[in-house]
């Protein structure tokens, strides 16, 4: 880099790659171990369309997986145009990534991960327009969609306005990185050398971006182009937010050098704002691990970095001690402060509590890791020394590490801790003491000993801390204890372990929190085998990784779950508790409602609704005066002025947008602007409000009540423990979350007589207003705080109808929100989930006595050693869940059986089992299965009628699979004329080359548009001539999803339809079966195969409402057989009534297509009904060893 002076990169005409750019650009792909996922990346680069010549260069990092072949089969492919550079050795990827762009020749340069993908065929043509039109350009990039690795979407890192088409550097200087690598084309040129400036930043492309960005303009592109994965659980995501900035630190460090002057000053901005803030979070911030973060600053090994960050903590204490001694001169902060000052030390007493309780959990695990004891020896005696250099750090910082090492300290007591009495003391050292199993957890005893008299259950709760889901847990351990030995169990430790012990034989913390059930199977193994559960209650759906376990052990679980589905992620959260657990509770019908929207089941039966009722709170430890001190604090922050009584309306809960403080803030402005609104008072109680440090919502919070002119009448306080008190002062309370099931304050408002206002679809609380008859006068529309400020007004005009109110709110909610009976229906359900366990095992031995249960079709081909009790346990298990449920044998649905079943009598067991001891009567659940394979082929002796007209429709959009059609086709004596649509002149070519060497009746290619998917091209363009001219319609399409990851699932799908269609090496000749059964038998008005898959609507039912109406007919069943994948043979009348909708090309869904709720998924459920309409059958195929995934 010598000769540059500080600018590295001279001109664009210079550096190493500049007499190679020849070739107009290079595609720069790195990839590890991704083939899941390298295919379609590689893919979308091929199908670029340009007009200037282009290469593909992958740096292959030594996969170990089946990476390497998947670029071999595509480079032999595209000779010239696709290059595998593969490591003999594993480089890593940084130094993949820079011998990758060393290996690249073009004058441009497009980069692209192995695991991310581009959408837009034209996307490289436009970006080197771009770039050859602006010469002062460095680089360009794009809109970019981000998904999870499931393809969901996820928020993008944009921001919420797009930039010009020409920015500066200051467009890339934001809080994270604006650009996606993969939406980035540069001029190769400017990369020269570039690792030996950025090289081992944690923060990946953002500093390749700010150097590129450094060196002229950059071009924006307003269109999404590419897909970008993001992976849960990266390195990043496991860093504290100091730490964090720490690493964004080094970065803008590090580029300066690169910069110009103004750009300089612009980063300097950017750093001292960072360093403010870091430095603010070490003084202020609890929460914040002073010694650990110092620590990660010393291995960023960045000397000047650490005098800057301590230079800044050092003048933030400065700052903070000189304020408190100019703070100091008046009364009014000496008061203040001595308020602070009780609470701190209110605070700290429960802290040491809580110390306590971490002692005991850490003492427990001594005993296994003596060589982390010596660590914390060490850390100790380092932390003791630093709290001793008063002279040169700040008292604060002193004091935190004298707090800190004294957490480690190896002499400190475990009892005797301030506000701990003796009784007290007494009571914790004549338990046990803690243990810690074999699989990680710790084991305390409870206060109850165990009564063998009495049944043993298990109550699992996501964590033992002082929050909602805890304190119901608690709540139910207490109530069950009565009646039963109650084993608790905590994935996480708090601050009520104490509580949960006094009601249980035992309580264990797992001491880990996961997701993933295989680190629970171990615990629940040794509870499993140490007691004999008659049932368990896992509450919420954060400890749901213990139910797979559990089910593996028979034990009846009932899952309690309080949560909306919309906001709970992994997305699949809720169907691993449909799948696994026996019974699902849900506290509202609004959550339910809700569960069922994102997550169709077609069975309901095992979900609940059961309001949990009011719960008691474990008493914080605090003297009578302490609490009188609060109450004086609540009076005085909440109605200071006893001569002046406004009409006071209270919010509670923690500061965030789902609680919906800025509704609450908009009902605010609302009422204060109106006619008399200066006789209100509004008051948040609830953590979270810091505008200095909390930008994501606090700061705008702020910035909206300063706008509104409201601040005088507007106020937040902290949390309470007195919040009974702050409902006594309170006249509304004023519920605004935007969702939020069933709150503890809300019911504890109402309980007390306090009315409570809230929006319609929000909350369960809305629910039971409107279904108590006050819906008129405390429940909004969605959202509308028009609406709601007009509630408000009308309460505080009318004190008798506020009284009025208040009286029906408490005298209701002490009936509705009854604990006890709440309780009570729960062990009901609990007590029924076991005898639905004992059920199942009969239903099992009914099914396989039977011999009726199909394996080779049920079991999917992976899972085909699955022995055949495991196979028809999983198929009750599925069954009864509605997840993952498959047919126990071809041309029976189980669940069109139970809803037809239901209207005659209850059925309390599994649908087929009770099929079979009924003597498997006939009905709309049994279809007629054309069976294939080469026994079918050789007894039907009847043939196909040469008066049969038949037409086949193949949509081809992948042209080169059109050959392994017409080679299936060819088996068959039926030669049907053939109706092609591709999407392109050049795959009507290719397929018109392909239909050569086939004899076959007339042949009609045509050039479609790219919408309708397969269903359009039938209906569309073919349909009117075809329902016509012909007797029997087929209708077939090539089946290539790129969008799903697993190709596997994909690849069997279609090899299983095809087979059943047309026929292979196991249907034998499918074609002439299936028009042979049709030509014999004018009953039959469609053929497809039976998917062993259990399907239901999914998110298509209000469309298929839709068209089954504008088809003459308003009967949708609730559970319905369809052609899975839209492949059957179909009478020319059954089909015709769909064409008859005459849709439009303008009238399907535009591409990319979604995997669901759209008018083609509809669409392919009504090709199952359409032919009931006019009192024809469905029929459907089986080939005997053939199933899909």
């Amino acid at each position: 880099m010598s000769g540059h002076s500080g600018q590295p990169f001279g001109g664009w005409r210079t550096g190493p790659f500049w007499w190679r750019n020849s070739l107009k650009l290079s595609v720069c792909i790195v990839t590890y171990n991704q083939e899941r996922f390298i295919e379609q990346c590689i893919v979308s680069a091929l199908n670029q369309t340009v007009s200037f010549d282009y290469e593909i260069v992958v740096g292959e990092d030594c996969s170990t997986d089946g990476t390497l072949a998947i670029l071999e089969r595509l480079a032999a492919a595209h000779p010239g145009v696709l290059k595998i550079r593969h490591r003999a050795v594993n480089l890593g990827a940084e130094k993949n990534f820079d011998t990758t762009i060393s290996e690249c020749s073009g004058e441009y340069i497009a980069f692209l991960e192995g695991d991310n993908w581009w959408t837009s065929p034209d996307k490289l043509q436009r970006q080197v327009e771009m770039l050859d039109a602006h010469p002062d350009m460095s680089f360009c990039f794009h809109r970019t969609r981000y998904v999870d690795t499931a393809g969901r979407s996820l928020p993008t890192v944009m921001p919420p306005e797009d930039p010009p088409m020409l920015s500066g550097f200051e467009f890339l200087m934001q809080e994270s990185n604006p650009v996606a690598l993969g939406s980035v084309v540069a001029r190769t040129a400017l990369l020269s050398g570039w690792q030996d400036w950025l090289g081992g930043l944690k923060l990946g492309d953002w500093p390749l971006c700010l150097m590129l960005g450094s060196r002229g303009r950059v071009g924006f592109v307003a269109q999404d182009m590419s897909v970008q994965r993001v992976h849960a659980g990266g390195s990043w995501s496991f860093l504290s937010p100091p730490t964090q900035v720490m690493y964004v630190l080094q970065m803008l460090d590090r580029v300066a050098p690169l910069l110009n002057d103004a750009q300089r000053q612009m980063l300097f901005l950017q750093r001292t704002a960072r360093i403010n803030w870091w430095s603010k979070q070490m003084v202020y911030e609890p929460s914040v691990r002073v010694d650990q973060e110092l620590e990660s600053l010393g291995r960023l090994n960045d000397p000047a970095l650490a005098i800057s960050l301590l230079a800044g903590i050092a003048e933030t204490a400065r700052i903070a001690v000189e304020s408190a001694r100019i703070g100091a001169k008046t009364a009014q902060i000496w008061i203040s402060d001595l308020q602070n000052t009780i609470q701190t030390a209110v605070s700290e007493r429960n802290d040491a509590l809580h110390r306590m309780v971490d002692l005991e959990m850490q003492l427990a695990r001594a005993r296994g890791r003596p060589f982390k004891q010596m660590r914390d020896l060490l850390r100790f005696k380092l932390l003791s020394f630093l709290s001793r250099q008063t002279k040169v750090i700040p008292p604060r910082m002193a004091a935190r590490f004298a707090r800190s090492a004294n957490k480690r300290d190896p002499n400190r007591s475990t009892t005797g801790w301030i506000g701990l009495s003796q009784s007290a003391n007494a009571r914790t050292q004549s338990l046990e003491p803690a243990k810690l199993g074999k699989d990680g957890s710790i084991r305390y005893s409870g206060s109850i000993p165990a009564d063998p008299t009495k049944p043993t259950i298990l109550v699992v709760s996501h964590e033992v801390g002082r929050t909602g889901a805890p304190i119901l847990a608690l709540n139910i351990v207490m109530e069950l204890a009565k009646r039963y030995n109650v084993v608790s169990l905590g994935l996480r430790g708090g601050d009520i372990l104490g509580s949960f012990r006094a009601s249980s034989i035992e309580v264990h913390v797992a001491d880990t929190f996961h997701h993933d059930d295989t680190q629970y199977r171990g615990l629940i193994e040794n509870l499993c085998t140490t007691f004999n559960f008659a049932f368990a209650i896992v509450n919420s759906v954060e400890s749901r990784a213990v139910l797979k376990p559990l089910a593996t052990f028979d034990i009846p679980t009932v899952t309690l779950l309080h949560e909306f589905a919309a906001y709970t992620r992994p997305k699949n959260a809720f169907l691993e508790v449909f799948k696994w657990s026996t019974e699902t509770i849900f506290s509202t019908e609004v959550t339910l409602r809700n569960a069922l929207q994102e997550h169709p089941t077609q069975q309901p039966a095992r979900l609940h609704v059961l309001p949990q009722g009011k719960c008691a709170v474990p008493m914080s430890i605090s003297t009578e005066p302490e609490r009188q001190a609060e109450r004086a604090w609540l009076q005085k922050s909440l109605r200071p002025d006893q001569s002046r009584k406004p009409f006071l309306v209270l919010g509670a809960g923690a500061v965030q947008i789902r609680k919906g403080v800025d509704l609450f803030l908009e009902t605010a402005t609302r009422v204060i602007k109106s006619p008399g609104g200066q006789k209100f008072q509004f008051a948040w109680i609830g953590h979270g409000y810091d505008p200095e440090r909390d930008l994501a919502y606090s700061v705008y919070l702020q910035d909206q009540i300063r706008r509104a002119g409201i601040e005088e009448q507007v106020v937040f306080l902290r949390e309470t423990s007195e919040i009974e008190f702050a409902y006594e002062l309170a006249d509304v309370f004023l519920l605004s979350s935007r969702l939020d099931p069933l709150p503890n304050v809300a019911i504890d408002a109402l309980s007390v007589g306090l009315p409570v206002l809230c929006f319609r679809e929000t909350t369960g609380i809305a629910d039971f207003l409107v279904q108590k008859g006050l819906g008129p006068y405390c429940v909004a529309n969605y959202i509308d705080t028009h609406d709601i400020a007009g509630k408000l007004m009308a309460l505080e005009s009318s004190p008798d109808l506020r009284a009025d109110v208040a009286t029906q709110s408490k005298e209701l909610a002490a009936e509705y929100f009854n604990f006890f009976d709440y309780v009570s229906k729960v062990e009901r359900i609990a007590l029924d989930a076991g005898r639905a366990l004992e059920q199942r095992e009969d239903d099992a031995k009914t099914i396989l006595a039977s011999g009726l249960f199909r394996q080779d079709f049920n079991v999917p081909a992976s899972s085909k050693a699955r022995k055949a009790e495991e196979a028809v346990t999983y198929y009750l298990a599925a069954t009864a869940s509605g997840i993952g449920s498959r047919k126990p044998m071809p041309g029976f649905h189980p669940y069109i059986y139970s809803r037809e079943q239901q209207n005659d009598r209850l059925i309390t067991c599994d649908p087929f089992a009770d099929f079979i001891r009924h003597e498997q009567p006939a009905g709309p659940w049994l279809q007629q299965v054309i069976v294939g394979g080469m026994v079918g082929d050789q007894t039907d002796a009847r043939g196909v009628p040469d008066a049969l007209r038949v037409a086949l429709h193949i949509h081809a959009y992948y042209p080169d699979m059109l050959d392994e059609l017409l080679g299936r086709l060819s088996r068959n004596a039926s030669k049907p004329d053939l109706f092609l649509s591709v999407s392109s002149e050049r795959a009507a070519a290719e397929a018109r080359r392909t239909l050569l060497p086939y004899a076959l009746g007339r042949i009609d290619v045509r050039v479609v548009p790219n919408v309708g998917r397969d269903i359009g091209p039938l209906l569309t363009e073919f349909g009117p001539s075809l329902v016509t001219s012909y007797d029997v319609v087929g209708h077939l399409h090539t089946k290539r999803s790129m969008g799903l990851e697993n190709a596997a699932f994909v690849e069997s799908w279609n090899h299983f339809n095809l087979e059943n269609m047309l026929g292979g090496a196991q249907g034998g000749r499918m074609v002439d079966l299936i028009l042979s059964e049709m030509a014999h038998d004018a009953s039959i008005g469609v053929v497809y195969p039976d998917d062993p898959h259990l399907l239901g609507w999914g998110g298509n039912r209000k469309v298929a409402e839709e068209l089954m109406r504008a088809l003459g007919s308003e009967h949708l069943p609730d559970a319905t057989n369809f052609p899975v994948g839209s492949m059957f043979w179909m009478r020319s009348s059954s089909l015709k009534p769909l064409v008859d909708l005459k849709l439009t090309w303008a009238d399907y869904p535009p591409e990319p297509l979604a995997y669901d709720g759209t008018m083609l998924h509809a669409i392919e459920r009504l090709f199952g009904l359409v032919s009931g309409l006019d009192g024809k059958r469905s029929v459907v195929t089986n080939i005997p060893g053939l199933t899909r995934e």
